[in-house]
Protein backbone atom coordinates (compact mmCIF):
# COMPACT_ATOMS: atom_id res chain seq x y z
CA UNK A 1 0.00 0.00 0.00
CA UNK A 2 1.53 3.14 -1.04
CA UNK A 3 1.99 5.48 1.70
CA UNK A 4 -0.34 8.89 0.48
CA UNK A 5 0.57 12.41 2.26
CA UNK A 6 -1.47 13.74 4.87
CA UNK A 7 -2.92 16.26 3.02
CA UNK A 8 -5.79 16.69 5.61
CA UNK A 9 -3.47 18.98 7.93
CA UNK A 10 -0.04 17.65 7.92
CA UNK A 11 1.53 18.46 4.97
CA UNK A 12 3.07 21.54 3.36
CA UNK A 13 0.14 22.27 1.10
CA UNK A 14 -1.83 23.03 4.43
CA UNK A 15 1.51 25.20 5.69
CA UNK A 16 0.44 27.40 2.70
CA UNK A 17 -3.00 27.79 3.27
CA UNK A 18 -2.22 28.68 7.15
CA UNK A 19 -0.06 31.63 5.71
CA UNK A 20 -3.18 33.05 4.39
CA UNK A 21 -5.28 32.14 7.03
CA UNK A 22 -2.65 33.94 9.14
CA UNK A 23 -3.25 37.10 7.00
CA UNK A 24 -6.65 36.83 7.47
CA UNK A 25 -7.19 35.92 3.58
CA UNK A 26 -9.56 32.73 2.21
CA UNK A 27 -8.39 29.43 2.01
CA UNK A 28 -7.88 27.71 -0.64
CA UNK A 29 -7.44 23.94 0.78
CA UNK A 30 -7.53 22.89 4.65
CA UNK A 31 -5.00 24.86 7.01
CA UNK A 32 -2.45 23.45 9.24
CA UNK A 33 -4.30 21.29 11.70
CA UNK A 34 -5.28 23.35 14.83
CA UNK A 35 -2.32 22.61 17.17
CA UNK A 36 0.32 23.36 14.39
CA UNK A 37 -1.27 26.27 12.71
CA UNK A 38 -2.10 28.25 16.23
CA UNK A 39 1.92 28.17 16.66
CA UNK A 40 1.86 30.50 13.93
CA UNK A 41 1.12 33.77 15.75
CA UNK A 42 2.65 36.78 14.13
CA UNK A 43 1.50 38.91 10.85
CA UNK A 44 4.93 38.89 10.47
CA UNK A 45 6.52 35.47 9.03
CA UNK A 46 9.91 34.37 7.97
CA UNK A 47 9.71 31.38 5.92
CA UNK A 48 12.81 29.40 4.88
CA UNK A 49 12.98 26.13 2.43
CA UNK A 50 15.99 24.38 3.16
CA UNK A 51 15.98 22.05 -0.08
CA UNK A 52 16.07 18.69 0.44
CA UNK A 53 16.49 18.01 4.03
CA UNK A 54 15.42 14.63 5.20
CA UNK A 55 13.91 14.64 8.51
CA UNK A 56 16.40 12.39 10.88
CA UNK A 57 19.26 14.67 9.59
CA UNK A 58 17.42 17.52 10.41
CA UNK A 59 17.29 16.44 14.10
CA UNK A 60 20.29 15.08 14.46
CA UNK A 61 21.54 18.78 13.50
CA UNK A 62 19.53 20.44 15.88
CA UNK A 63 21.21 18.12 18.68
CA UNK A 64 24.11 18.47 17.30
CA UNK A 65 24.88 21.62 19.51
CA UNK A 66 22.60 23.76 22.44
CA UNK A 67 22.35 26.83 20.29
CA UNK A 68 20.18 24.51 17.86
CA UNK A 69 18.52 22.34 20.73
CA UNK A 70 15.62 24.92 20.67
CA UNK A 71 14.47 24.10 16.99
CA UNK A 72 13.71 20.35 17.71
CA UNK A 73 11.49 21.61 20.71
CA UNK A 74 9.59 23.45 18.45
CA UNK A 75 9.80 20.91 15.58
CA UNK A 76 6.80 18.81 14.02
CA UNK A 77 7.10 16.20 11.43
CA UNK A 78 5.11 16.48 8.43
CA UNK A 79 4.47 15.59 4.64
CA UNK A 80 5.58 16.78 1.76
CA UNK A 81 3.51 16.03 -1.55
CA UNK A 82 3.69 13.66 -4.01
CA UNK A 83 5.72 13.80 -6.72
CA UNK A 84 8.14 14.58 -3.97
CA UNK A 85 10.43 16.57 -5.92
CA UNK A 86 10.96 20.69 -6.69
CA UNK A 87 8.80 21.83 -8.77
CA UNK A 88 6.22 19.87 -7.54
CA UNK A 89 6.26 20.78 -3.90
CA UNK A 90 7.29 24.76 -4.81
CA UNK A 91 4.17 25.10 -7.13
CA UNK A 92 2.51 23.76 -4.25
CA UNK A 93 3.49 25.90 -1.83
CA UNK A 94 3.11 28.52 -4.30
CA UNK A 95 -0.04 28.41 -5.59
CA UNK A 96 -1.72 26.73 -2.30
CA UNK A 97 -3.84 23.78 -4.41
CA UNK A 98 -2.66 20.71 -4.67
CA UNK A 99 -0.88 18.86 -7.36
CA UNK A 100 -3.75 17.77 -9.13
CA UNK A 101 -5.11 20.56 -9.89
CA UNK A 102 -1.93 22.90 -10.56
CA UNK A 103 -0.78 19.96 -12.83
CA UNK A 104 3.10 20.42 -12.16
CA UNK A 105 3.68 16.68 -11.34
CA UNK A 106 7.28 16.37 -12.08
CA UNK A 107 10.55 17.84 -13.57
CA UNK A 108 9.95 16.35 -17.09
CA UNK A 109 6.34 17.02 -18.31
CA UNK A 110 5.40 16.45 -21.87
CA UNK A 111 3.12 19.34 -23.26
CA UNK A 112 1.03 17.04 -25.89
CA UNK A 113 0.21 20.59 -27.14
CA UNK A 114 4.40 20.95 -28.24
CA UNK A 115 5.29 17.09 -28.69
CA UNK A 116 8.24 18.13 -26.28
CA UNK A 117 8.87 17.35 -23.14
CA UNK A 118 9.66 20.51 -20.94
CA UNK A 119 12.28 20.57 -18.02
CA UNK A 120 10.07 22.72 -15.57
CA UNK A 121 12.65 24.29 -13.54
CA UNK A 122 14.51 25.62 -16.38
CA UNK A 123 11.80 26.17 -18.67
CA UNK A 124 13.46 24.22 -21.46
CA UNK A 125 13.73 21.93 -23.61
CA UNK A 126 14.47 18.66 -21.24
CA UNK A 127 17.82 16.49 -22.27
CA UNK A 128 19.18 19.68 -24.20
CA UNK A 129 21.73 22.42 -23.19
CA UNK A 130 20.20 25.59 -24.11
CA UNK A 131 20.05 28.56 -21.41
CA UNK A 132 17.13 28.87 -18.34
CA UNK A 133 14.25 30.43 -20.14
CA UNK A 134 14.80 29.17 -23.70
CA UNK A 135 11.04 28.33 -24.09
CA UNK A 136 9.95 31.33 -22.54
CA UNK A 137 11.47 33.32 -25.68
CA UNK A 138 8.70 31.39 -27.81
CA UNK A 139 6.06 32.24 -25.87
CA UNK A 140 5.92 29.43 -23.74
CA UNK A 141 4.94 29.73 -20.13
CA UNK A 142 4.14 27.26 -17.67
CA UNK A 143 0.95 28.69 -16.75
CA UNK A 144 -0.19 26.85 -20.07
CA UNK A 145 -0.22 24.10 -17.58
CA UNK A 146 -1.18 25.57 -14.11
CA UNK A 147 -4.02 27.98 -15.74
CA UNK A 148 -4.07 31.72 -14.11
CA UNK A 149 -4.02 30.63 -10.32
CA UNK A 150 -2.73 32.79 -8.32
CA UNK A 151 0.15 32.36 -5.90
CA UNK A 152 0.30 33.74 -2.33
CA UNK A 153 2.17 36.60 -2.87
CA UNK A 154 -0.16 37.60 -5.31
CA UNK A 155 -3.02 36.94 -2.87
CA UNK A 156 -1.22 39.11 0.01
CA UNK A 157 -0.40 41.79 -2.73
CA UNK A 158 -4.55 42.31 -3.44
CA UNK A 159 -5.06 42.64 0.34
CA UNK A 160 -2.25 45.37 0.31
CA UNK A 161 0.73 42.82 2.71
CA UNK A 162 3.97 43.17 1.09
CA UNK A 163 5.90 39.97 0.25
CA UNK A 164 9.64 39.22 -0.28
CA UNK A 165 10.89 36.47 -1.92
CA UNK A 166 14.57 35.72 -1.81
CA UNK A 167 16.47 33.07 -4.00
CA UNK A 168 20.17 32.17 -4.77
CA UNK A 169 21.68 34.75 -7.67
CA UNK A 170 21.09 32.85 -11.50
CA UNK A 171 17.75 31.07 -10.19
CA UNK A 172 15.41 34.67 -11.26
CA UNK A 173 13.65 32.51 -14.61
CA UNK A 174 12.30 29.16 -15.08
CA UNK A 175 10.06 28.31 -13.10
CA UNK A 176 10.46 31.84 -10.53
CA UNK A 177 8.47 33.42 -13.24
CA UNK A 178 5.62 31.10 -12.01
CA UNK A 179 5.69 30.48 -8.36
CA UNK A 180 7.01 34.13 -7.08
CA UNK A 181 4.34 36.44 -8.87
CA UNK A 182 3.85 39.38 -6.48
CA UNK A 183 6.47 38.74 -4.39
CA UNK A 184 9.06 41.61 -4.60
CA UNK A 185 12.27 39.18 -6.19
CA UNK A 186 15.47 39.86 -4.74
CA UNK A 187 18.34 37.56 -5.16
CA UNK A 188 21.33 36.59 -2.58
CA UNK A 189 24.69 35.22 -2.34
CA UNK A 190 25.03 33.77 1.03
CA UNK A 191 22.32 32.78 3.81
CA UNK A 192 23.71 35.06 5.80
CA UNK A 193 22.62 37.83 3.43
CA UNK A 194 19.24 36.60 2.88
CA UNK A 195 18.65 36.31 6.63
CA UNK A 196 19.55 39.66 7.35
CA UNK A 197 17.83 41.47 4.30
CA UNK A 198 14.55 39.44 4.86
CA UNK A 199 14.81 40.29 8.87
CA UNK A 200 15.15 44.39 7.44
CA UNK A 201 12.22 43.97 5.32
CA UNK A 202 10.20 42.56 7.86
CA UNK A 203 11.23 45.03 10.76
CA UNK A 204 9.93 47.99 7.96
CA UNK A 205 6.26 46.32 8.29
CA UNK A 206 3.46 45.93 10.50
CA UNK A 207 2.55 42.79 8.67
CA UNK A 208 4.48 41.36 5.65
CA UNK A 209 5.92 37.51 4.96
CA UNK A 210 9.53 37.13 4.01
CA UNK A 211 10.33 34.09 2.02
CA UNK A 212 14.05 32.32 1.81
CA UNK A 213 14.65 29.50 -0.84
CA UNK A 214 18.07 27.79 0.25
CA UNK A 215 19.27 24.65 -2.61
CA UNK A 216 22.30 23.70 -0.90
CA UNK A 217 20.99 20.85 1.05
CA UNK A 218 19.78 19.62 -2.12
CA UNK A 219 22.69 20.09 -3.78
CA UNK A 220 25.47 18.50 -1.38
CA UNK A 221 22.89 15.41 -1.08
CA UNK A 222 22.53 14.53 -4.34
CA UNK A 223 26.32 15.08 -4.96
CA UNK A 224 27.69 12.90 -1.65
CA UNK A 225 24.57 11.40 -0.36
CA UNK A 226 22.30 12.08 2.70
CA UNK A 227 24.82 9.81 4.85
CA UNK A 228 27.76 12.21 5.00
CA UNK A 229 29.67 14.37 7.38
CA UNK A 230 29.34 16.51 4.16
CA UNK A 231 25.12 16.70 4.05
CA UNK A 232 24.91 16.77 8.26
CA UNK A 233 27.23 19.88 8.08
CA UNK A 234 25.58 21.84 5.49
CA UNK A 235 22.66 21.37 7.21
CA UNK A 236 24.12 22.19 10.77
CA UNK A 237 26.08 25.40 8.96
CA UNK A 238 22.81 26.76 7.54
CA UNK A 239 21.01 26.32 10.78
CA UNK A 240 23.16 27.89 13.20
CA UNK A 241 23.62 30.98 10.13
CA UNK A 242 19.82 31.60 10.91
CA UNK A 243 20.01 31.23 14.73
CA UNK A 244 22.90 33.66 15.14
CA UNK A 245 21.07 35.78 13.12
CA UNK A 246 18.08 36.26 14.65
CA UNK A 247 19.79 35.82 18.09
CA UNK A 248 21.52 38.97 17.24
CA UNK A 249 18.72 40.86 15.28
CA UNK A 250 16.14 39.77 17.99
CA UNK A 251 13.46 40.66 15.65
CA UNK A 252 9.89 41.99 17.25
CA UNK A 253 6.63 40.20 16.89
CA UNK A 254 7.92 37.83 13.90
CA UNK A 255 7.04 33.94 13.26
CA UNK A 256 10.42 32.16 12.01
CA UNK A 257 8.89 29.04 10.02
CA UNK A 258 11.82 26.69 8.33
CA UNK A 259 11.34 23.54 6.56
CA UNK A 260 12.05 21.68 3.25
CA UNK A 261 10.63 20.43 -0.10
CA UNK A 262 11.65 16.58 0.11
CA UNK A 263 13.55 14.11 1.78
CA UNK A 264 15.79 11.96 -0.04
CA UNK A 265 16.54 7.72 -0.20
CA UNK A 266 20.21 6.69 -0.86
CA UNK A 267 21.38 5.40 -3.89
CA UNK A 268 24.18 3.53 -5.41
CA UNK A 269 25.34 2.99 -9.36
CA UNK A 270 23.58 -0.62 -9.04
CA UNK A 271 19.97 1.06 -7.93
CA UNK A 272 19.80 2.62 -11.22
CA UNK A 273 18.25 0.46 -13.85
CA UNK A 274 18.67 1.64 -17.46
CA UNK A 275 14.92 1.92 -18.93
CA UNK A 276 15.78 2.43 -22.72
CA UNK A 277 17.19 -1.76 -22.16
CA UNK A 278 13.10 -2.74 -21.83
CA UNK A 279 12.15 -2.45 -25.45
CA UNK A 280 8.94 -4.22 -25.27
CA UNK A 281 7.13 -1.51 -22.83
CA UNK A 282 8.78 1.55 -24.75
CA UNK A 283 7.51 0.60 -27.77
CA UNK A 284 4.11 0.61 -26.56
CA UNK A 285 4.28 4.54 -25.29
CA UNK A 286 3.56 7.71 -27.59
CA UNK A 287 6.15 9.63 -25.69
CA UNK A 288 9.66 9.15 -23.82
CA UNK A 289 9.01 8.32 -20.07
CA UNK A 290 8.54 11.56 -17.98
CA UNK A 291 7.79 12.82 -14.50
CA UNK A 292 11.12 11.73 -12.46
CA UNK A 293 13.20 8.91 -11.94
CA UNK A 294 11.43 7.24 -8.74
CA UNK A 295 7.51 8.68 -10.28
CA UNK A 296 7.63 8.01 -13.52
CA UNK A 297 4.76 8.57 -15.43
CA UNK A 298 4.20 6.85 -18.84
CA UNK A 299 1.22 7.82 -22.14
CA UNK A 300 0.91 4.33 -22.91
CA UNK A 301 -0.70 3.86 -26.71
CA UNK A 302 -1.86 0.21 -25.58
CA UNK A 303 -2.33 -2.09 -21.81
CA UNK A 304 0.68 -2.54 -20.00
CA UNK A 305 -0.58 -4.40 -17.60
CA UNK A 306 0.73 -7.71 -18.68
CA UNK A 307 3.75 -6.04 -20.44
CA UNK A 308 6.87 -8.59 -19.89
CA UNK A 309 9.28 -5.87 -19.49
CA UNK A 310 6.78 -4.05 -16.86
CA UNK A 311 6.45 -7.39 -14.62
CA UNK A 312 10.30 -7.80 -14.51
CA UNK A 313 10.35 -4.18 -13.11
CA UNK A 314 7.79 -5.11 -10.24
CA UNK A 315 10.27 -8.15 -9.03
CA UNK A 316 13.32 -5.20 -8.53
CA UNK A 317 10.98 -2.63 -6.65
CA UNK A 318 8.66 -1.09 -8.54
CA UNK A 319 4.40 -0.85 -9.28
CA UNK A 320 2.55 0.05 -11.93
CA UNK A 321 -0.19 1.92 -11.26
CA UNK A 322 -2.84 3.72 -13.38
CA UNK A 323 -3.21 7.34 -13.37
CA UNK A 324 -7.04 6.46 -12.45
CA UNK A 325 -5.61 4.94 -9.13
CA UNK A 326 -3.49 7.35 -8.53
CA UNK A 327 -5.89 9.75 -8.91
CA UNK A 328 -8.48 7.89 -6.87
CA UNK A 329 -5.61 7.14 -4.31
CA UNK A 330 -5.87 10.74 -3.73
CA UNK A 331 -1.68 10.48 -4.33
CA UNK A 332 -2.15 13.94 -5.83
CA UNK A 333 -3.99 15.76 -3.30
CA UNK A 334 -7.88 15.87 -3.59
CA UNK A 335 -9.90 18.86 -5.67
CA UNK A 336 -12.24 19.66 -7.68
CA UNK A 337 -10.41 20.74 -10.66
CA UNK A 338 -8.30 17.53 -12.56
CA UNK A 339 -5.56 19.23 -14.86
CA UNK A 340 -4.88 16.26 -17.26
CA UNK A 341 -2.80 18.66 -19.42
CA UNK A 342 -0.14 16.30 -18.52
CA UNK A 343 -1.20 13.32 -17.18
CA UNK A 344 -0.07 9.81 -18.88
CA UNK A 345 -2.22 6.80 -18.22
CA UNK A 346 0.12 4.48 -16.29
CA UNK A 347 2.80 5.64 -13.62
CA UNK A 348 6.03 3.19 -12.29
CA UNK A 349 6.70 4.22 -8.74
CA UNK A 350 9.89 3.01 -6.58
CA UNK A 351 8.90 1.55 -3.20
CA UNK A 352 12.47 0.69 -2.73
CA UNK A 353 15.58 2.56 -3.78
CA UNK A 354 15.96 1.62 -7.40
CA UNK A 355 15.20 4.72 -9.90
CA UNK A 356 14.91 4.63 -13.55
CA UNK A 357 17.54 6.41 -16.38
CA UNK A 358 15.78 6.92 -19.43
CA UNK A 359 19.26 8.18 -21.41
CA UNK A 360 17.28 11.34 -24.31
CA UNK A 361 20.85 11.80 -25.53
CA UNK A 362 24.45 10.85 -25.39
CA UNK A 363 25.28 13.72 -22.67
CA UNK A 364 22.74 12.10 -19.94
CA UNK A 365 23.61 8.44 -20.81
CA UNK A 366 27.41 9.41 -19.89
CA UNK A 367 25.91 11.42 -16.99
CA UNK A 368 27.16 9.86 -13.24
CA UNK A 369 24.58 8.56 -11.44
CA UNK A 370 23.62 11.18 -8.17
CA UNK A 371 24.06 9.67 -4.71
CA UNK A 372 20.81 9.85 -3.35
CA UNK A 373 17.20 10.41 -5.52
CA UNK A 374 13.68 11.39 -4.51
CA UNK A 375 10.24 11.62 -6.14
CA UNK A 376 8.52 8.43 -4.28
CA UNK A 377 6.85 7.70 -1.26
CA UNK A 378 8.97 6.40 0.85
CA UNK A 379 8.85 8.03 4.54
CA UNK A 380 12.52 8.91 3.94
CA UNK A 381 11.81 11.13 0.95
CA UNK A 382 7.97 12.04 2.24
CA UNK A 383 8.15 13.13 5.60
CA UNK A 384 9.70 16.44 6.54
CA UNK A 385 10.45 18.81 9.40
CA UNK A 386 8.72 22.07 9.94
CA UNK A 387 9.32 23.98 12.41
CA UNK A 388 7.56 27.10 14.19
CA UNK A 389 9.54 30.15 16.41
CA UNK A 390 7.81 33.05 17.57
CA UNK A 391 9.68 35.70 18.58
CA UNK A 392 8.66 39.11 20.67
Amino acid sequence: MLRVPRYDGDSILNLSNSILRVFGLPVKYSSLRREIHSKIQNERVLLILLDGVVYDRYVEACESSEELRLLYRDTYKIDTVFPSTTPTVLTTLSLAVPPIHHGIIGTVLYIRELGLLVNTLNVTLHAKHEERDYLTKFGFDLTRITGRETTIFEELRDSYVRALALIPKGLKGGISRLIYRGAELQEYSSMSEAVIEALNFLDSLDRGLAYIYNPSPDDVAHKRGVNTEHYLETIVDTLRSIVRIIDRKRPRSTTVIITTDHGHVETRENDYIDLSKYRNMISKLCAPPYGESRASILLAIESLEDDEDVNSLLDVGFQLYTMRDIVDMGLLGKSNIINDTVLGNYMLISLSNRCLRYSYNMVEHEKEPLRSMHGSVLPQEIEIPLTILNLY
